[in-house]
């Protein structure tokens, strides 16, 4: 019923779902476990956030080793091989010891910039022209039910409880620990890459020093700074702002002095454009957003409990827009990528518009009794917000993937290494300046932010396309001297 590319599909995104249904829902609840184990044990003092930003950190450095790794191990053994580090991370939350928690951040990090590295590359390498948006959207989809059942396995296990005890910490560890086992096994299923043919794709080793080379020769290529403003969108912030206005102010001037039809072989500062905004709202959702609810005061008693709702409807977000846009897959071959791209910067300005009329800019810092606009702040109106931010960063990471897999296709190891390395190291930068920048001053650099992202993904689109179109003549000029040829020898 399926073919073989779709079914390689279908078993990495369950694999990774699995995986990060571990992961993320450990992440989430980082600060309150580790609050927990504090209060049990008077010697423990692991820090979440200190854990997190050396996880960034690391895997941002790692991101330039990765396609090495890559090169030499093969896609599907390094995504083993980044997985077992999620699962060993997991695992030492089952003892908890402080300079344990370090190391195993630090191994998490190389992880995680080879499992993604992979990621990317075998789902181009099962990918197509005609195929690329579909299944970008399918893993996306799939991928992003780690967010909902994540979620809802939190909310259960902790429900009714202000401290959470040994016994409930040790049943957590346990399932998520063997959830990522599960995961890491259907990784270790997955077949070869194939053709559209349906024949097996040999992976070839270019060497370490030549892997490195093409990652920093990446920062040389202006579609790739172009696409960099995209790439840190997800985590949003002032640090996004400057670098996307300073790649500009370089981009209207090669626009001024070579025009629109140049672009894809000027000046190579561009190229880093598009990718600034994914990173900036995973932190900004994740780490800031859900807990300001939280801290709203005049939600009532049951504020907490929105903050977990909120989550659930960040990842059906998630999932609702991973399956539109892998249902409009063929579609988007002929529309293009720029109507989604539109339809997600149009659902930011609208979330971030309610976000900023109905909750407090104190809210940021901690309980607050401050009303934004609306008086009392809608608690309904909280959570939809957290769904809007959901679908609209599915509308850019399925793109992103999309245009990587399009432009880069016979070298994506590098670019998918790149991506990873401008997210993680806005995601990282985010985690240091939230502290100390009010809600208002966040949704105003985002929305400023995921405009020019938008404007910068559309110029990268052009030369998609163009690359696409170059692509069919050269089949068609190809396919027709065949035939010549074959006339001829009649």
């Amino acid at each position: 019923m399926f073919s073989r590319r779709t079914l390689n599909i279908l078993m990495l995104s369950i694999g990774f779902m699995l995986l990060f249904i571990s992961f993320q829902t450990m992440a989430n609840i980082m600060i309150t476990i580790l609050h927990s184990v504090q209060v049990d044990d008077k010697n423990y003092d692991g820090d979440a956030k200190i854990s997190l930003a050396i996880i960034y950190v690391v895997l941002a450095v790692s991101n330039f080793l990765a396609p090495s790794i890559v090169n030499k191990f093969g896609t599907r053994l390094s995504m083993v091989i980044g997985a077992v580090t999620y699962s060993i991370f997991i695992a030492s939350f089952l003892l908890p010891i402080t300079y344990v928690l370090y190391i195993v951040s630090v191994l998490l990090g190389i992880g995680g910039a080879i499992i993604w590295t992979a990621q990317g590359t075998y789902l181009t390498q099962n990918s197509d022209n005609l195929t690329i948006s579909r299944n970008s959207g399918i893993f996306w989809a799939i991928f992003q039910c780690s967010q909902l059942f994540g979620n809802l396995f939190v909310f259960f296990a902790f429900e009714g409880k202000k401290h959470i005890d040994l016994e409930t910490r040790t049943y957590v560890y346990t399932t998520l620990t063997v959830i990522s086992i599960v995961g890491i096994l259907l990784l270790l299923l997955l077949r070869p890459a194939v053709t559209s043919q349906g024949e097996e794709i040999t992976e070839i080793n270019v060497g370490a020093i030549l892997a490195i080379r093409r990652v920093f020769g990446l920062f040389t290529e202006g579609k790739m700074l172009l696409l960099c403003i995209s790439f840190c969108k997800t985590c949003g912030g002032y640090v996004e702002l400057v670098v996307a206005t300073h790649i500009c102010k370089i981009g209207i001037k090669v626009f001024a002095n070579n025009g629109v039809r140049d672009i894809t072989e000027s000046a190579p500062e561009e190229k880093v454009f598009s990718l600034l905004y994914t990173g900036a709202l995973l932190s900004f959702a994740g780490s800031i957003y859900n807990p300001c609810i939280g801290f709203t005061m005049q939600f009532g008693d049951n504020r907490k409990s929105l903050v977990g709702l909120g989550g659930i409807l960040f990842g059906v977000g998630e999932v609702f827009g991973g399956t539109v846009f892998g249902w409009l897959g063929p579609k988007s071959v002929i529309w293009g990528r720029n109507p989604i791209i539109f339809m997600g910067c149009f659902n930011f300005l609208v979330c971030f518009a309610l976000i900023f009329l109905n909750i407090p800019d104190s809210s940021a810092y901690g309980d607050t009794n401050d009303v934004s606009f609306f008086s009392p702040p809608i608690w309904w109106l909280a959570v939809l917000c957290s769904f809007l931010l959901g679908f609209g960063d599915s509308c850019f990471n399925t793109q992103i993937y999309s245009i990587i897999g399009t432009i880069w296709r016979e070298d994506s190891t590098s670019p998918f290494a790149m991506f990873k390395f401008i997210q993680s190291v806005s995601s990282g930068l985010a985690f240091i300046y939230f502290k100390y920048l009010g809600l208002n001053t966040l949704i105003i650099i985002l929305s400023v932010t995921v405009v020019l992202a938008s404007v910068t993904f559309i110029f990268v689109e052009r030369i998609a396309v163009k690359l696409n179109r170059e692509l069919d003549k050269n089949v068609l000029s190809t396919a027709t001297d065949r035939s010549f040829v074959g006339m001829h020898v009649e």
